[in-house]
């Protein structure tokens, strides 16, 4: 029986009212929240916050409490379309907080990898979060959910099989367009979540995207490299865009610095049947069919995450997790028959190392140092090894407070069995087991106006793909990253 307790004189109840978005915290607030900005004397409109990497695809429901400013069009407001003739403000008052946007990702492979070609993509997003408390008098009730459409907008690489061409095992375009589909729309989270105990515990029941809460590290979001939203190990198996799934997620605050989290997912998007030879079904543009009809296929996650000087300009924050993949599922390699029950475990944090004040650095803000380990075995997972670290920087550059600029690197081991991996080739044959994939990413991003972000940045993907003797060669990509607010 769990028993909530309030906390005592001194400590902050998490979970409670934030001025923006979700609840900010050491490792700044989860993904999916808008900007925040205030009216000046002359009734501008200045943004007082930092830009908090605004992940493409794996979102958040804005927390009841939010507070928008949705000005005149275009420039003077939080989204594009404004305040609606007022309707916007009057469906925030009434606990309706509705957002759209729409990402586009612009890149070209210069070098290397499976061909050099343009490629790119576009992202459309809408989101509902419904207050229940504020609509229909139900504490701690909250319900939300969110559209995508997807597409690409080149055709697909032939022999490689593959919209992008440089061969990468974990995406260089934060994994956010599907790859076996120009073009897909589907409902990708709808969920409920109630919360008790003054916000101390937190259940969540529906389609739920697993990265929003696990394996995510704030400081890393807005690279556009695979392993800085998901760890190398987990890429494969994490129900995350695009194949969200059905699951059960809940999230405890044994003190204001302490959170252990659990979750239960349906993992039928890496099931394999050794008799058919096939993988799925895919979770992402499904229902709950497979998690009734489940053959043991199941995704498990357990975090703890510990927060210090969480009240201070230089706030931490380090989680520790471990996962397992139940059922049947297929290898990267030469084998017919599979592996079963994959494990995995993860050690990340981040430390801001300088900030201007405590409110900079509580939003996520400063000059953070980021990192992560992961580890799974290598007669069981493709990839068995995986280290990831960089710096990223909001809130800092004098004059251009919601800036945002970074550089990280990231470097992947495969399992040296065939039967487990093998890397392929730019005809799409099987190439050589073993080796490894690295990358080196920097960006920055300008926030033209609080709803007009761009963002230039380059790649260097060594070895994509891995292979020992490596398949592909070095591929070298800038992008440009373009979202709108609306």
């Amino acid at each position: 029986m769990l028993v909530c307790q309030s906390p005592g004189p001194g400590d902050q109840a998490p979970g409670g009212t934030a001025t923006v978005g979700p609840a900010s915290g050491p490792s700044g607030p989860p993904e999916g929240q808008a900007l925040r900005t205030e009216e000046s004397p002359d009734g501008s409109v200045v943004m007082t916050e930092p830009n908090q990497y605004l992940n493409i695809t794996s979102v958040a429901p804005v927390e009841p409490g939010a507070r928008f400013f949705y000005g005149d069009w275009p420039w003077g407001s939080d989204g594009l379309t404004g305040d609606w003739g007022g309707a916007r403000s009057h469906l925030v008052d009434e606990g309706i907080f509705v957002i759209g946007e729409y990402t586009s990702m612009l890149q070209q492979n210069l070098s290397g990898g499976a061909e050099e070609a343009f490629y790119g993509a576009g992202v459309v997003e809408l989101e509902l979060t419904l207050d229940a408390e504020t609509i229909a008098g139900l504490e701690g009730g909250l319900l939300f959910t969110n559209f995508t459409y997807s597409g690409w907008y080149n055709e697909e690489f032939t022999g490689f099989g593959s919209f992008s061409p440089v061969g990468s095992s974990f995406g260089v375009n934060n994994n956010f367009p599907q790859q076996d589909a120009r073009d897909q729309g589907q409902l990708d989270q709808l969920y409920w979540r109630q919360t008790l105990c003054d916000g101390r515990f937190r259940i969540s029941v529906g389609k739920i995207d697993a990265n929003v809460t696990f394996m995510n590290l704030g400081a890393a979001g807005g690279f556009m490299y695979g392993t800085a939203a998901i760890p190398a190990t987990a890429t494969q198996f994490l129900p995350t865009f695009p194949n969200a799934a059905t699951g059960l997620q809940m999230q405890l605050d044994l003190t204001d610095r302490l959170t252990g989290s659990f979750g239960w997912w349906d993992g039928s998007t890496s099931a394999f049947d050794p008799a058919t030879g096939q993988t799925g079904p895919r979770t992402g543009d499904r229902g709950t069919q497979s998690f009734f009809d489940n053959q043991g296929n199941w995704f498990l996650v357990n975090q703890w995450s510990l927060d210090w000087m969480d009240r201070t300009a230089t706030p931490g924050r380090a989680s520790v997790g471990a996962w397992l993949q139940t059922g049947t599922t297929a290898t990267q390699g030469d084998s017919t028959t599979g592996v079963s029950d994959v494990p995995g475990v993860y050690l990340q944090g981040q430390q801001v190392l300088w900030s201007p004040d405590t409110s900079i650095a509580g939003e996520g803000g400063g000059i953070v140092l980021f990192g992560r380990a992961d580890w799974s075995p290598d007669d069981k997972n493709a990839v068995t090894l995986g280290l990831t670290a960089g710096i990223s920087a909001t809130g800092v550059v004098p004059g251009r407070v919601a800036d945002a600029l970074g550089i990280m690197g990231s470097w992947s081991k495969f399992s040296d069995e065939p039967s487990i991996f093998q890397s392929t080739l730019p005809d799409g044959r099987p190439g050589a087991s073993g080796g490894s994939e690295s990358a080196i990413e920097g960006f920055y991003r300008i926030q033209l106006t609080p709803s007009v972000m761009i963002q230039p940045g380059i790649e260097w993907i060594i070895d994509p793909g891995g292979g020992s003797p490596p398949s592909l060669g070095d591929a070298v990509v800038p992008y440009l990253v373009i979202n709108l607010q609306f």
